[in-house]
């Protein structure tokens, strides 16, 4: 299966002020939102302040077209923890990296030659409100994300130019469930090519009952704001299971 690599040449490069005035727009509110709330406030770092943590996951993921659909197997690695600066820690960094492969093939975490396609997403958030309520501790942040990726391809060897990404918005969290939604503004040429207006990512997981936290409904969507210069949507909806959490529950 050999699918379209994105090249430099396509991509609309083209200086006017609109799109000059949108990406300065862009760049002011992704540094408004990680200046959000971080003054001197000793209260509101301790959530940031959090121990770092490291999950894997395994699964699969759907691409929604309205047409014919293939199960893409997928591997993600999570890596969140505080970012210390002085003695205190106001921002927290999360790495997520996705591993994908051919629908129909299997991917083996232990085995790099199964690895068809990825993505890194590096975020960086200020967590500015948290709510006990029952057993339940629900937060509210303010995140910063920027990210790259590849399209599926048979060919080896490097590729024209991968695919960016950068947004900022709102990350609403439950910590004891996994449960988040996250509803950002920014670029993702996942979605366009072209710069255009911009495109609405949202991510989000809830648990599947049932099966004690090792499962998760995982989706995200990227909505292109404008839809000039060939902008479209994209819909992926998909189950992964905690591979640590499954491992505890087997001893």
């Amino acid at each position: 299966m050999k699918t379209h690599l994105g090249r430099a040449e396509h991509l609309d490069q083209r200086n006017t002020p609109k799109r000059i005035a949108l990406r300065f727009v862009h760049g002011v509110l992704l540094l408004a939102l990680l200046a959000v709330g971080a003054g001197h406030a000793t209260a509101a770092e301790a959530p940031n302040a959090g121990p770092l943590t490291i999950a894997a996951q395994a699964g699969g993921l759907v691409t929604l077209t309205g047409e014919d659909t293939a199960l893409t197997p997928a591997a993600t690695i999570d890596v969140d923890g505080p970012l210390a600066i002085g003695e205190g820690a106001p921002l927290r960094v999360r790495v997520e990296l996705r591993l994908t492969t051919l629908p129909g093939e299997s991917i083996d975490l232990a085995d790099p030659q199964t690895f068809r396609g990825a993505t890194v997403d590096v975020s960086l958030r200020r967590i500015v409100g948290r709510l006990a309520s029952g057993d339940q501790e629900i937060t509210t942040a303010v995140v910063a994300l920027a990210g790259f990726g590849t399209r599926l391809s048979a060919e080896p060897g490097p590729v024209d130019r991968l695919i960016r990404r950068y947004a900022g918005g709102v990350r609403l969290a439950e910590a004891r469930s996994g449960a988040e939604l996250a509803v950002l503004f920014g670029r993702d040429e996942l979605a366009a090519e072209a710069f255009g207006l911009g495109q609405v990512l949202v991510r989000g997981r809830v648990p599947v009952p049932a099966t004690a936290g090792v499962a998760h409904l995982v989706g995200d969507a990227v909505l292109s704001v404008g839809r000039e210069d060939g902008a479209r949507d994209v819909l992926r909806v998909g189950v992964q299971a905690d591979l640590g959490r499954a491992l505890e529950l087997a001893r």
